[in-house]
């Protein structure tokens, strides 16, 4: 009976044992994973973040009318402009879109398209300056640091009136 029960508890610790070695190496892969997957997560999450931060900029410096908002909100400490006839600065960009609406009151912007990757976000946008207008067709980069726009690139063309092929713009 004796050796019955030691062989039994000799069993009991080596099935633990191996459970255990089995299990340990589970659980540190589902740790992992679990890592990777919170890091996924917080990814997207700043990808989204980055995204609503281009918009909201966007929309309230061009169609509100308010850039020096826009500026206070979502811009970083130094801006710095591609666009070779804009200056770098929050100040320049104020003046410029201040100047822009004023002469364009019924100016609108469409976002029709935002895409996100690393600390950059694209917008691919209509730009309208009357509601008869054929408009801007403006594709905008956006670089984010520490969730503030720091940086800004375009390409604007005008709204052609004719295509030779049957693809919309949008």
């Amino acid at each position: 009976m004796r050796t019955f029960i030691t062989r039994r508890r000799l069993a009991v610790a080596t099935l633990t044992g191996l459970a255990s070695t089995a299990i340990a190496p589970a659980a540190a892969r589902a740790d992992q994973a679990g890592t990777a997957g919170d890091a996924a997560s917080r990814s997207r999450a700043r990808l989204e973040r980055n995204k609503r931060t281009v918009v909201g900029f966007y929309d309230l410096a061009f169609n509100q009318k308010r850039p020096q908002e826009a500026v206070r909100r979502f811009a970083g400490p130094m801006y710095i402009q591609h666009n070779p006839l804009f200056a770098d600065g929050t100040d320049a960009f104020i003046a410029a879109v201040t100047a822009f609406t004023e002469q364009n009151p019924q100016l609108h912007v469409d976002i029709r398209t935002v895409i996100a990757e690393g600390d950059r976000v694209l917008t691919h946008s209509l730009i309208t300056l009357s509601p008869d207008d054929l408009g801007l067709v403006a594709a905008d980069i956006f670089r984010i640091e520490r969730g503030r726009i720091v940086e800004h690139w375009d390409v604007v063309q005008p709204f052609p009136e004719t295509s030779v092929n049957d693809h919309p713009m949008f």
